[in-house]
């Protein structure tokens, strides 16, 4: 019976030994999984040019986001949107930026020419981790003209006296506008300059021969450049693109400019344009036009009159004149100007 007793003790402390032995097996297998897993996303994320050719060829806009800053804050969506799309448009662009981290990082120190300068942070154990910060590209705009208004992207940014003008900007592309007045005639003329793909990019106006055109051709710039100019500097697309994506479903859309700031129904608001949405499609695009009404006149003329929709107060001119300016522009949509409290949009709709 003793004897019995014992053995039965002893199978016991068997049975704990190997639960005991299997549990702590157990426990090595996950730390050492888990340190083997963090050791391996260390080491990727060490390797700061790899990181990034994976989130722009998968045009990863969130990832962008948390790789890239810019004065040391984070991208918004726009702006990793805008500057995704610019990377990628450009295989040869694309390689180069790549090679250029990867120089960096592996010589240890920052080309300021370079479009983004390494910024080191707190990595795991003895890897190290990185970002990527914008930095500023040179833009130098002259003029045959003193007193040419500059304009980037719409928006006025400095005048030119006797020497050039010299401003610093994101990479990426702009619509450079030069506007210059004399005898009370007034000459515009729009350049495209691709920021980033020299260390310095320079632009140069021939406007004083221009003068000789008439009223009503100089009328005709103003107005087309005007447009094409706004939608550019808003969407980052031609209005003839804009209008292509009218009819076009949700998914299309938010493919390729990334996901709305904020969405009230069935309208979603980005920075500078909005959509509305139809069964899922594309039914109207709003984009801000950055004038004022005192500006938009100035370039257009007083509407006929003026109607009030729930869109907003419509400005209503004779048929001649957007039939004219569209037909030019090759759109087929409905197209209006719209006034609103927080200032002008363009109105496409099927």
């Amino acid at each position: 019976m003793a004897s019995r007793v014992a053995s039965t003790a002893q199978k016991k402390r068997k049975r704990r030994l190997l639960v005991g032995s299997v549990i702590i097996v157990g426990l090595f297998l996950f730390v050492a999984f888990w340190f083997g897993r963090n050791m391996q996303e260390a080491a990727r994320m060490e390797k700061t040019d790899e990181r990034l050719a994976t989130l722009l060829k998968e045009k990863d806009q969130r990832g962008f986001q948390q790789l890239v800053t810019m004065n040391g804050k984070s991208l918004p969506m726009s702006e990793a949107t805008r500057l995704v799309n610019w990377l990628t448009a450009d295989s040869e662009r694309t390689g180069r930026v790549i090679a250029q981290v990867k120089q960096d990082q592996g010589a240890g120190k920052q080309v300021k020419t370079h479009l983004f300068s390494l910024q080191e942070e707190d990595g795991w154990l003895w890897y190290d981790r990185y970002s990527l910060d914008v930095n500023p590209q040179r833009l130098t705009v002259s003029s045959d003209l003193p007193g040419t208004k500059i304009s980037l992207d719409g928006e006025e940014v400095g005048t030119i006296d006797q020497k050039s003008l010299e401003l610093k900007r994101s990479p990426g592309e702009y619509d450079v506008q030069a506007s210059a007045e004399q005898s009370g005639q007034t000459v515009q003329e729009s350049k495209t300059v691709q920021l980033g793909d020299e260390p310095n990019a320079t632009v140069d106006f021939k406007l004083a021969d221009r003068f000789n055109t008439t009223v009503s051709n100089e009328y005709a710039v103003d107005i087309k450049t005007l447009l094409e100019t706004e939608v550019k500097a808003r969407t980052g697309k031609s209005i003839d693109t804009m209008t292509g994506y009218l009819g076009r479903s949700r998914d299309s859309f938010e493919n390729t400019f990334g996901t709305p700031d904020s969405t009230v129904a069935n309208r979603a608001r980005y920075d500078g344009y909005e959509v509305t949405y139809q069964s899922g499609q594309v039914e109207e695009l709003l984009i801000r036009l950055n004038k004022t009404p005192d500006e938009l006149e100035a370039i257009a003329g007083k509407p006929e009159r003026k109607k009030r929709e729930q869109v907003g107060t419509v400005w209503e001119y004779p048929s001649s004149f957007l039939e004219g300016v569209f037909e030019w522009l090759n759109l087929r949509a409905e197209k209006r100007v719209v006034e609103r409290e927080d200032g002008m949009w363009l109105q496409l709709k099927d």
